[in-house]
């Protein structure tokens, strides 16, 4: 199995995930699928992420990385939502958004690569994205259309991801987004060692508040 790291906020308190910053929410208002998605409906000026370490250390190996994102209101100024970093928190990929609902890819030295997309407001979207540090081979998809592909981007190590917003001392007021459905593979083993891939966008009724769980293989769980 390939499959790194899954996440769809079901443990209703973020603890997937290696650590927080700046308090993200986890509630069943942010969900797509399942009882619970994560994210914020306000913002000031400071980080808020949800922050993953996938690898252990610090590699250059290929990684294909999933989530799902809708935003309720844009950021007052341009703010990374989705970032790479090595183990000392450099970063070597990260996904801007702007005011206008603007979506593009970064590379190490923070220099836009190939083209950007624009994201709707109010809508799911399926965002994926193929690191190679070792080859340069960059790639980002949106509900499975490339955006953008190069194999001779500026790459670095990377071990950690991190999903939220105002990473590197951003200073954007007033976005709401949320988040889904976090996957994560590297390409050992004969399956899940590529694009995770879509994921059912059921929800499901909030059983935990009856003492009740999702059954592990409910549609409306990541996968």
């Amino acid at each position: 199995m390939a499959r790194v790291f899954t996440a769809g906020f079901e443990s209703g308190d973020g603890s997937e995930f290696t650590s927080t910053t700046g308090s993200p929410l986890v509630k069943g208002s942010l969900s797509r699928s399942g009882v619970f998605g994560g994210g914020f409906t306000s913002l000031t000026t400071g980080e808020k992420s949800f922050i993953k370490n996938f690898a252990g250390s610090d590699t250059l190996n290929e990684h294909y990385f999933r989530f799902y994102i809708k935003i309720s209101a844009y950021p007052s100024v341009t703010t990374l939502i989705w970032a790479l970093l090595d183990s000392t928190s450099n970063i070597a990929c990260q996904l801007r958004l702007d005011g206008a609902g603007v979506v593009g890819i970064y590379d190490n030295t923070g220099g836009l690569v190939g083209a950007t997309t624009t994201l709707s407001s109010g809508q799911w979207y399926l965002v994926e994205v193929r690191h190679n540090g070792g080859t340069g081979t960059l790639e980002w998809k949106v509900d499975g259309t490339v955006i953008m592909t190069t194999t001779t981007a500026s790459l670095a190590n990377i071990r950690d991801m991190r999903i939220g917003a105002n990473m590197s001392a951003g200073t954007a007021t007033t976005a709401s987004i949320a988040y889904d459905d976090i996957a994560i593979n590297n390409t050992t083993g004969s399956v899940d060692n590529g694009y995770p891939g879509s994921t059912p966008g059921t929800r499901t009724r909030p059983l935990l508040n009856r003492g009740l769980r999702p059954h592990p293989f409910s549609p409306g769980l990541a996968r």
